[in-house]
């Protein structure tokens, strides 16, 4: 009995120890069941690849191949990526279509107009007021009305009004910012510093040098160094035509 016990928990045992072995396929995931980032890890659900026999690939990876091997394409923008899945179109008779679209023609079908700003479209969804009882709302509409019966204000400038939504502070705990501020705080808490002038603020985003790898560029810095950029692209066109029509020239010659 004690035997027969033993020999059942070692098989337990040895098969815990396969589990947690489990590694997705995916060379750039690379996923195991033990070091996954999120709290939740164990509860990872793992597939079998259907591109390599008896490959373990994670859930996330294996909707991404599944999508891949649809080989499917929007009939409405004919693009062959989704983000999610394919869906059947309620218009065009055995179409495919991707998120996107999708959303797009539901809200068509759907036959509502925004009652602040008229339009028959909107970018995600319909939203009911919260104002207007029976009123419907295009996105962006919908989250300015958020913003202005909100009873927020930026902890920064002390401003109620947003040009979107609030958006929780990372410095501040339980604070709220406006879109402005909520930026210039995560400028401020990137501890980057601009490679071409070493300012270590920028009025929008950091972006990446082009000369420098690794480094980065301030806002201003980076609309110069573009402008000089197509400047300079333009000028070489232009000795390329005057060079060809030279050229053109001599052979009449």
């Amino acid at each position: 009995m004690n035997q027969q016990q033993g020999a059942n928990n070692n098989a337990n045992n040895n098969d815990q120890a396969l589990a947690a072995e489990k590694t997705c396929i995916n060379e750039k995931c690379k996923r195991t069941k033990g070091n996954h980032a999120n709290k939740n890890s164990k509860e990872i659900r793992w597939r079998k690849s259907k591109v390599i026999p008896g490959a373990d690939i994670c859930q996330s990876c294996y909707r991404v191949e599944t999508l891949a091997l649809a080989d499917k394409q929007c009939a409405m923008c004919d693009s062959r990526k989704t983000n999610g899945c394919w869906y059947r179109s309620k218009v065009i008779q055995g179409g495919n279509l991707c998120r996107k679209c999708y959303n797009k023609e539901l809200t068509k079908l759907q036959n509502k107009t925004c009652g602040a700003c008229n339009a028959t479209e909107t970018t995600a969804s319909w939203y009911n007021s919260h104002v207007k009882v029976g009123v419907s709302l295009c996105h962006r509409c919908y989250y300015r009305e958020r913003a202005t019966i909100s009873t927020k204000s930026c902890v920064a400038c002390g401003s109620d009004k947003t040009s979107g939504s609030w958006l929780k502070s990372k410095s501040v705990e339980g604070a709220h910012l406006c879109v402005n501020c909520y930026y210039k705080e995560l400028v401020a808490l990137s501890g980057k510093e601009c490679c071409s002038c070493e300012s270590k603020t920028t009025s929008s985003i950091w972006y990446n040098s082009k000369e420098e790898k690794g480094k980065h560029l301030c806002a201003k810095c980076y609309s110069r160094g573009r402008k000089r950029h197509l400047r300079e692209v333009k000028e070489q066109k232009e000795k390329e035509k005057t060079s060809a029509a030279a050229k053109k020239t001599n052979r009449r010659t």
